[in-house]
């Protein structure tokens, strides 16, 4: 079933919040990213937040294509140390910028997405642990297995 491109392009859905999100989302993958909306808009969009710090505790409801077709996904944005990363490494030339979810849904994954200079521009680099997920606040296989 193909989605509904259109639906609520004024912003607003169900309490979630359209941000320009959009773009730099679909920009990655104009064939199999269909949307991202952020549940907490306001802490995204606060300029006292820095910018390296805006995705922390912010979950993204999205429409991808993963393979089998457009599903609804929950990446919820963590800390690089959450997932085991010295922070001390982030802004540095090993580490620019570091993104980290873990994702709710039909594919349970984890994911990292890095980003530092390399040669006359910048390398980005992506790691995903399909089989991982957040149950009850913990990291766990899906047979269920703490990690």
């Amino acid at each position: 079933m193909q989605p509904d491109l259109h639906a609520r392009r004024d912003g607003r859905d169900a309490g979630l919040v359209v941000l320009d999100s959009d773009l730099r989302y679909k920009i990655w993958d104009k064939e199999d990213h269909y949307f991202a909306r952020a549940d907490r808009a306001d802490y995204v969009c606060d300029p006292n937040v820095p910018v390296n710090q805006r995705t922390l505790g912010v979950n993204h409801y999205i429409l991808e294509d993963v393979g089998p077709g457009p599903e609804f996904l929950k990446l919820c944005f963590k800390s690089p140390a959450d997932f085991g990363h010295d922070p001390a490494l982030v802004g540095s030339a090993q580490c620019q910028s570091l993104v980290c979810a873990i994702g709710e849904g039909n594919c349970a994954a984890a994911m990292t997405h890095k980003w530092y200079p390399y040669k006359d521009g910048v390398m980005f680099c992506s790691r995903f642990w399909i089989g991982y997920a957040l149950i009850d606040g913990v990291y766990k296989t899906e047979k269920g297995t703490a990690v």
